[in-house]
C-alpha cells in the first residue's frame, strides 16, 4: 500500500471497527445537557444581555443590548421583512420598538425600546481569541429562557473585505491532496505516530454523527476528514495534540 494511504486506512479501520458503546454519549455532545450545564453562567449573561426580535409572534433574529436605556444592535437585513416589530429582553416583552439607524455595508441595525434598566453586554478588550477557545451563542429559546449553543473557535483571525461577502476563514471543500498533506503534517510533527493515529480516530468517533457539508463524498471517511482538518488547524497549539 502507498505510504500516503496507510494512515487514513488505519484510522478508518479504527473508526469502523470500534464497538458502538465507545461512541460519545448524548449527554456529552456539544448539545447535550452535561455540556450545556457547564455553560450555565454564560447562559445567564445571554439571558440578560441579548434580545429576541419578533415579527408579531414569530422569532425573526437575535440582538445584543448595548445600553441600559434600550439600545439594541441586530442584523439589518433580517429587519427588512418584519411587519410588526417587537422585542423580548430577558423575560420582558416590548410590544413597540423603533429602528434608529441601519448600516447596509456592515448589515447592522440599531433599534430602541422604551427601557431604563437593561443590562448591556460587556465587550472583550481584544478580538485575539485563540483557536480551540470555547464560545457560546444564542440557541433556541423558550417563552422566557434562552438556550445556548456551544462550539470552539476554529478559524484564525482574518480581514473581512470592505466590499462585504463571506469571510469564513476556512475552506469548505478540501481536496484529497490537501487532506493527505494535512495528515502527513500531523504525523511528521508528532513524536508518537501511533498515538497521533489513535487520536485522529478518537476525534473522528466524536464527529461520527455530525453533518459534513462540503467534504468529500464517501460517508465513511467524512468524520476522518473532519478530524484531520481540525487537528491540523490546532497544530500551532501543542497542548491540544499528543506529544
Amino acid at each position: 500500500m502507498h505510504a500516503k494511504l496507510i494512515i487514513p486506512a488505519i484510522v478508518i479501520a479504527l473508526v469502523a471497527n470500534a464497538p458502538a458503546d465507545q461512541s460519545l454519549e448524548t449527554a456529552f455532545r456539544t448539545t447535550g445537557p452535561t455540556v450545556l450545564a457547564a455553560f450555565d453562567a454564560q447562559r445567564q449573561i445571554i439571558q440578560k444581555c441579548s434580545a429576541i426580535i419578533y415579527d408579531g409572534r414569530s422569532e425573526a433574529v437575535c440582538g445584543v443590548v448595548i445600553s441600559p436605556t434600550g439600545h439594541i444592535l441586530t442584523k439589518a437585513s433580517e429587519l427588512k421583512t418584519i411587519k410588526k416589530l417587537a422585542v423580548t429582553v430577558d423575560e420582558k416583552k416590548y410590544a413597540e420598538a423603533k429602528i434608529l439607524a441601519i448600516d447596509d455595508q456592515w448589515d447592522v441595525a440599531l433599534i430602541k425600546v422604551d427601557a431604563s434598566d437593561l443590562t448591556p453586554v460587556t465587550y472583550a478588550p481584544t478580538s485575539a481569541v485563540g483557536q480551540g477557545t470555547w464560545v457560546v451563542a444564542n440557541g433556541t429559546t423558550t417563552r422566557t429562557h434562552r438556550r445556548v449553543l456551544a462550539g470552539i473557535i476554529s478559524a484564525k483571525i482574518r480581514e473581512i473585505p470592505t466590499s462585504g461577502g463571506a469571510a469564513l476563514g476556512v475552506k469548505l471543500k478540501p481536496d484529497a491532496k490537501e487532506l493527505a498533506q494535512r495528515g502527513e503534517s500531523l504525523i511528521r510533527h508528532s513524536s508518537n505516530h501511533y498515538l497521533t493515529t489513535v487520536w485522529i480516530a478518537f476525534r473522528a468517533k466524536q464527529r461520527r454523527f455530525d453533518d459534513f457539508e462540503g467534504l468529500l463524498d464517501d460517508s465513511m471517511i467524512k468524520p476522518v476528514q473532519r478530524a484531520i482538518i481540525e487537528l491540523s488547524d490546532e497544530q500551532d497549539q501543542p497542548d491540544l495534540l499528543p506529544g
